[in-house]
């Protein structure tokens, strides 16, 4: 009878129980990883790294127009003669609104490009400070044109500080685009153009001054009035832009 049990037991195996796996838990988007900004790899969910960019920006640019100010005051002897010595003054006050208006048309140029990034890393960081930095720079190259425009030297600098903004705006948005892209995915492709080419005029009218200041100071200077206009016909390019956005 043993040996019959022995050998039931060995045909008859109890069967096992199969191993107990741990059940799958669903991963929502809040238990997503938090991307890195030191890294280069695109950063879509650090809301607050962003808005402290932009935040940043734009103290930056209200303090750039700010300082285009304080080198514009009066003379000791203003009391004696008010009159001639705000004629004086003519030439910063000339370079004050340029350069106001340039930089509020950059700040403008930054608010709407950053409206169709929409993500970042250090590489985009890094080129935003470059376009801070030509920026911050343009209240020097104000005071420099304001006390020297008659020569050529200080109308050149003038000239290509202005143009190297544009050029670091259009390096932000190349990289935006087409190497780190960050920009939605959702924009159309003429949108993109538009920008990209409403980007490269300013630089380039900017470098054409150059070769005319060593012929004129004065008359470059005079050019430069055509930047409210140039920037008003570069940004209808950029309504096809907008519309996007707006659907």
């Amino acid at each position: 009878m043993s040996s019959r049990r022995k050998d039931n037991r060995r045909s008859n195996p109890k069967p096992r129980r199969p191993p107990v796996r741990a059940a799958a838990v669903p991963v929502s988007e809040s238990t997503e990883r938090t991307p890195n900004p030191d890294t280069n790899s695109p950063v879509e969910e650090d809301k607050s790294g962003f808005e402290r960019l932009i935040f940043f920006s734009d103290a930056v640019f209200a303090i750039a127009i700010t300082l285009l100010i304080i080198d514009i005051h009066l003379p000791d002897d203003a009391d004696s003669n008010l009159g001639g010595a705000l004629h004086h003054l003519y030439p910063e006050f000339e370079g004050f609104v340029i350069s106001f208006l340039v930089i509020a048309i950059y700040w403008m140029t930054h608010h709407r490009l950053f409206g169709h990034i929409r993500g970042y890393n250090r590489r985009l960081m890094w080129n935003n400070m470059y376009v801070l930095m030509a920026v911050v720079f343009l209240p020097f190259s104000t005071s420099l044109v304001s006390s020297y425009g008659e020569q050529a030297l200080a109308v050149i600098f003038y000239a290509l500080n202005l143009a190297l903004i544009g050029v670091c705006f259009l390096w932000l948005w190349l990289h935006a685009v087409y190497i780190g892209h960050h920009i939605d995915p959702k924009m159309p492709r003429a949108a993109i153009r538009a920008n990209t080419v409403s980007l490269m005029i300013p630089p380039i009218v900017f470098l054409l001054t150059v070769p005319i200041a060593f012929v004129s100071p004065n008359v470059a200077k005079l050019s430069w009035l055509m930047i409210p206009v140039l920037f008003a016909v570069t940004g209808r390019l950029n309504d096809s832009a907008q519309q996007y956005l707006d659907h």
